[in-house]
């Protein structure tokens, strides 16, 4: 009878073992995702920020900002300047 219980016994062993490797991996993959999920964002601010930085920087400071005087070039003007 004990000859049948030993593979039971070692199977079940077995089965918690990769259960604990389960849980390990599990906890190392969601710390690793955590912590990337941060790099990640932080990348992403960073990118956007430096996209629209001439926007940004057009908005507050005045100076940047074209303000029309004279008059406005017509379509015939804009046409012989090119030729």
């Amino acid at each position: 009878m004990s000859d049948t219980t030993a593979p039971r016994a070692s199977l079940a062993a077995n089965g918690k073992a990769k259960r604990s490797n389960r849980r390990k991996f599990y906890a190392v993959h969601s710390w690793l995702g955590f912590h990337l999920a941060l790099v990640t964002a932080l990348i992403l601010c960073s990118g956007t920020i430096a996209t629209v930085a001439n926007e940004i920087d057009w908005i507050f400071q005045s100076d940047m900002r074209v303000t029309p005087d004279g008059e406005k070039a017509t379509w015939g003007a804009m046409e012989r300047a090119v030729e």
